[in-house]
């Protein structure tokens, strides 16, 4: 049988194999047709292009040769010429002489029988011996039993390949391969080389169409023949209806999944990992199953526009005392969620430092909203101290406890029947007091007062600054909140309420009033000079000055408790 009648052989069966009748057609009845239809070939064998049926064929697989019109239909299409063969028509894959062999082939089922080597090695399985049946003697001798499928290609007879025909793998010869199948080096060990049997040579709709010739012929039953459905491929789908998200917040509504139109719930890895994204931006969503039908298959569910996480901050107080803790605390937010740890509050632990306005704000150094700052507003802080009062020549002054120290929170305005004092004619006395010349100064004070030495104003500004935390910055702690010039107040943290009043001259005008404090203390540098203490509205320490001015000159006055 020439390589003519391979093909001719194949096709018909192929033809013969697939086609819908109202019972699906036994083995035996498919191979009879199959040896008919070979009978019937070999008159068109050596004949040419004018005989009856034959075309030149464009393959599906590749190459144009001559064939039966209803094989080309089947694996091709009829064209005019084929540039490998030319226009002539006497020379066509069937003009070949050679001839294949018989063998015994056991095609499942119990049917096993002496049919040619090409369509056993396409259909069944060659064997050594059938129950009740001899091998011709014009039969070639069969491969061995032992190795119905060669290992490796270099093993096979001549014009054979190893052949992968619908996830099996098997002997075949190379023009049937190149039409059904995939030729490949080697079988791997747990591909199957048994043929199929009777009850499932019909391939499933998936893998081959039914041609117009053969369909043409076919009987138009009812019961027509159903694809196999273990040969389809699933259908693995994803049906997203979110279109923005915000990091470190799940997609919602969920995405759905289906395999084969059915809703999936588990087995599922979704990308971003939770259905949570983890960056801004637009971000693509997908789905990957691991277990049931669609196991191994993934789906693109769409993007979404991802906003950045937000960090928020809600503060109901509105006041607040030096060293005490704000109350009610402030809440944090991140994505609306309450944050409470990984928090950073300034002031620190949410506790004031300073009097005055203080504003209040929150970082977060950990989750979604981690390396966000927000403000949550101002309080506005009062300092830590209880005035007291004391009651001299007609006018009430305040007095305030520093530490182990006890001090007018005011400048003294009193006027002594003798000394050198400042009129209040043109100087704002209800506001900064009275200015006293050195000497004055050391007599002005009540009883039980007096005028502070210049340990005993180092006493003071040490005290404020260590329990602040700050070092220069006794003048912000101690001046007012208010009154000094270009706002340069202070913070009055202790309540000394420190205020600019300047300095008066021999002739009694006033100088720097608004922006420069100075006081007097009880400390002598020499019979024509004392040490006062100056505070400038434009720094925060308070410092010392001896040298500028004599003890003539008029400086405010606070006085200290004794003790």
């Amino acid at each position: 049988m020439n390589k003519f009648l391979i093909f001719a052989v194949l096709a018909t069966v192929s033809s013969l194999l697939y086609s819908c009748t109202t019972d699906i057609e036994s083995a035996d009845e498919v191979l009879r047709k199959a040896e008919s239809s070979s009978s019937a070939m070999q008159g068109v064998s050596s004949g040419g292009s004018s005989q009856s049926g034959l075309v030149f064929c464009d393959l599906v697989g590749g190459g144009c040769r001559e064939l039966p019109e209803i094989a080309c239909l089947r694996f091709g299409k009829v064209v005019e010429s084929c540039p490998e063969t030319g226009s002539s028509s006497s020379t066509h894959p069937g003009s070949s002489s050679s001839q294949s062999s018989s063998v015994l082939c056991d095609f499942g089922s119990g049917d096993c029988r002496e049919f040619s080597y090409d369509v056993c090695l396409a259909f069944g399985q060659v064997v050594e011996s059938c129950p009740g049946i001899a091998l011709s003697s014009s039969s070639s001798a069969p491969p061995s039993s032992d190795s119905p499928v060669p290992s490796s290609s270099s093993s096979l007879p001549s014009g054979t390949v190893l052949c992968v025909l619908s996830g099996t793998c098997t002997a075949i010869s190379t023009e049937a391969c190149a039409l059904l199948g995939t030729p490949v080096q080697s079988c791997p060990e747990s591909s199957s080389s048994v043929p199929p049997s009777s009850s499932s040579i019909v391939p499933s709709s998936s893998s081959v169409g039914l041609s117009s010739s053969s369909s043409s012929s076919s009987s138009s039953s009812s019961s027509s023949i159903t694809p196999s459905s273990s040969s389809s491929v699933p259908a693995f789908a994803c049906n997203m209806t979110a279109t923005t998200g915000t990091v470190g917040v799940a997609i919602s509504p969920v995405p759905t999944a289906t395999c084969n139109g059915t809703a999936v719930t588990t087995g599922l890895t979704w990308t971003p990992e939770n259905l949570t994204p983890t960056s801004a931006g637009s971000v693509s969503v997908s789905v990957s199953a691991s277990s049931g039908a669609c196991s191994g298959l993934a789906a693109q569910c769409g993007s979404i526009d991802v906003s950045p996480p937000v960090l928020a901050c809600t503060m109901t107080a509105t006041t607040g005392t030096v060293g005490v803790t704000i109350l009610p605390t402030p809440t944090a937010t991140c994505n609306g969620s309450t944050v409470t740890a990984g928090l950073t509050w300034t002031p620190a632990n949410l506790t004031p430092t300073e009097a005055g306005s203080v504003s209040v704000s929150v970082s977060a150094g950990s989750g979604v909203c981690s390396g966000l700052v927000v403000e949550c507003g101002s309080v506005t802080v009062s300092a830590p101290f209880t005035y007291g009062s004391l009651l001299y020549e007609g006018q009430t002054y305040k007095t305030v406890v520093i530490g182990t120290q006890t001090w007018m929170a005011e400048n003294l305005n009193y006027a002594p029947s003798s000394g050198t004092y400042i009129s209040c004619d043109t100087y704002d006395c209800d506001t900064y007091g009275r200015l006293y010349d050195w000497a004055t100064a050391m007599t002005v004070c009540p009883s039980g007062w007096h005028l502070p030495s210049q340990d005993e104003w180092e006493t003071l500004s040490s005290y404020v600054q260590s329990n602040s935390d700050c070092s220069d910055c006794a003048g912000r702690l101690l001046k007012a909140t208010s009154g000094w010039y270009n706002n340069g107040n202070g913070n009055n943290q202790y309540g000394f309420s420190a205020l600019p009043g300047g300095h008066g001259g021999w002739d009694y005008s006033f100088y720097y009033v608004g922006n420069l404090g100075l006081w007097w203390s009880a400390s002598e540098l020499d019979s024509d000079r004392a040490y006062y203490r100056s505070m400038y509205y434009n720094i925060d320490y308070a410092y010392w000055n001896e040298d500028n001015f004599g003890k003539s000159v008029l400086f405010s006055v606070r006085c200290l408790q004794d003790y």
